[in-house]
């Protein structure tokens, strides 16, 4: 069975995000973000998601210590704080958004051949420029897509990224909270990264066929 190490942002959604693991059927332990490596350490994991939280990842905790320890030996998936903390890795930076999304939820617009993998693989009816509803809470924004990145979708709306990968590495970065109920496809967006990071293969329709 995998095993996801939570790395808790001190945010008020780190248990709906465990629960989301868990509902998938994955074994997930939550560790705050001002433990070291030797909580890191303490359990053997095979991805770890960098949870969401106040502030910016600068301030948070040991969080780019621990994207610097694992981001060439780890499947990673960022949300939200997470999100940007990949992004600033690989040389993005934060900005403030045209305005706060605390609590909103947007449209998707989708790379095209992410709109037709989740066509396929998940049974979904969504379309590039209709691509379902995410719940976003957040007020910064990373100003672009990282070279060594691909975008996957923004938000209709507003035109900000909400969700990337990295281009060679096991990096996936989600701004929006995918373990919202009121987020569409919602477990299909943690199925997303488990077969494509966590268990690499090239993210290409024919490998779902």
């Amino acid at each position: 069975m995998d095993r996801f190490l939570l790395l808790d942002n001190r945010d008020s959604f780190t248990y709906n995000l465990r629960a989301w693991v868990l509902k998938a059927g994955y074994q997930c332990r939550v560790v705050d973000h001002h433990q070291g490596p030797e909580a890191w350490e303490a359990w053997s994991w095979d991805a770890a998601i960098l949870g969401p939280g106040p502030g910016t990842p600068a301030k948070a905790g040991r969080l780019m210590s621990f994207v610097d320890r694992y981001a060439e030996e780890k499947p990673l998936l960022g949300i939200c704080l997470g999100h940007q903390a990949l992004g600033l890795k690989a040389g993005a930076q934060l900005v403030h958004a045209s305005a706060p999304v605390h609590g909103k939820r947007s449209f998707l617009r989708w790379d095209q051949p992410m709109c037709d993998l989740f066509q396929h693989n998940y049974n979904s009816k969504l379309t590039q420029f209709e691509g379902g509803q995410v719940m976003r809470y957040h007020s910064l924004v990373l100003d672009r897509v990282p070279e060594t990145y691909q975008l996957l979708a923004t938000a209709l709306d507003d035109g900000t990224i909400q969700a990337m990968r990295h281009l060679n590495k096991p990096l996936w970065g989600y701004q929006f909270h995918p373990e919202s109920i009121t987020t569409d496809s919602s477990q299909a967006w943690l199925q997303l990264f488990v077969e494509n990071a966590l268990r690499p293969q090239p993210l290409s329709l024919p490998s779902f066929y």
